[in-house]
């Protein structure tokens, strides 16, 4: 058992996680605060996101999404060299759904562009039904997930009472007086005030499982394909709401990423276990050649990853049952970097 009681621990490593870290190191002063990663730190769910955050959202989640956007702009005043940056979005819609798509990005005005506009020459080939248009709106932010986790955590490092733990898997929780034992793979035991649980898909490999099964949480894979076409820090998001698939340029990578619909329900969180399949491979080439029928000879592999979902697609941010001390926040649905940083707040905020 560890020496000396933390003043908070938080389990979970992704952009969740280190939203919570890094809120609490610069509101809360003397704290001691433990952050614990079952693997090396933003390497699961986060390291895999595709890391848009659009202001296309539901209803119940757009007062989140507002909070999240808020959040990565303060850190990127704070931190002017983490990679967050903002792009221009384009929609492809049907003309028909055109009023549902300005109610699904909350009132935005919505600016009609011309096909043929050389928007980034990977668009030049850009292929529309006959009753579609393509629509802008200002920006979306795009950012590299894992390594925005690390630069916030290598920022909070320098921070007197802050703390780091890696390669360790929280297996138990046990009542401790009026604190919380976190019981590691490892054989330790570490005892703090107050905890959060920010699992992300591993959650249904957790102490917390039964809790979450309860909450019909569940697993829901993710696929991604990379194109090897050359992309720009200017290159815009192509986003195909009525197929829930986007195109997203990785200018770092000199590749564009392509992500699409997949309903393959209660896969394993490990990464080793999830690979592209044909089938994922024909699907996501058939969707993309509707379109950029030019970037199918691009395919030079993806990403795959899982997220957990709610049957509503809204995240639960609350205290566990049963704790007064312990919050949870998951159910991201594949959304943890837009929401992220906001499942947070509400988790910590539960806990006050």
């Amino acid at each position: 058992m560890h020496n000396q009681p933390y003043d908070f621990a938080i389990v979970g490593g992704g952009i969740v996680g280190v939203s919570a870290a890094y809120w609490l190191t610069r509101n809360r002063p003397g704290w001691r605060i433990l952050l614990v990663e079952r693997s090396l730190l933003g390497n699961g769910a986060s390291g895999h996101s595709a890391g848009l955050a659009t202001t296309l959202s539901t209803e119940s989640n757009r007062e989140m999404l507002s909070q999240s956007i808020q959040f990565y702009e303060e850190v990127r005043d704070q931190l002017p060299s983490i990679p967050i940056r903002s792009v221009p979005v384009y929609f492809i819609i049907a003309r028909d759904r055109l009023s549902s798509l300005s109610d699904r990005l909350g009132g935005t005005e919505l600016c009609e562009t011309e096909s043929e506009v050389a928007i980034d020459p990977v668009f030049n080939e850009l292929k529309l039904a006959s009753n579609e248009c393509t629509f802008g709106v200002a920006h979306a932010h795009l950012g590299d997930v894992g390594a925005i986790c690390r630069a916030l955590v290598g920022n909070l490092r320098e921070s007197e009472g802050f703390e780091i733990w890696e390669g360790v898997d929280a297996i138990g929780l046990t009542k401790q007086g009026n604190s919380v034992g976190i019981e590691l793979g490892d054989g330790r035991t570490i005892v703090s005030q107050q905890a959060l649980l920010a699992l992300g898909p591993w959650i249904l490999r957790s102490p917390v499982r039964d809790w979450a099964i309860s909450k019909s949480i569940r697993l829901k894979k993710v696929v991604a394909l990379h194109l090897r076409r050359e992309a720009r820090d200017v290159s815009p998001v192509v986003y195909i709401p009525e197929s829930e698939a986007f195109l997203v340029p990785l200018p770092d990578r000199g590749e564009w990423l392509f992500s699409f619909r997949c309903d393959e329900w209660d896969c394993q969180p490990e990464a080793g276990s999830l690979r592209i399949t044909v089938a994922d491979r024909l699907a996501g080439l058939e969707l993309l050649g509707r379109y950029f029928p030019g970037l199918r000879n691009a395919y030079v592999g993806g990403r795959v990853f899982c997220d957990a979902y709610t049957e509503d697609k809204t995240p639960l941010s609350c205290l566990l049952d049963g704790w007064t001390n312990v919050a949870v926040a998951t159910g991201a649905s594949g959304s943890g970097f837009k929401l992220g940083p906001a499942m947070a707040l509400m988790a910590l905020q539960a806990l006050a």
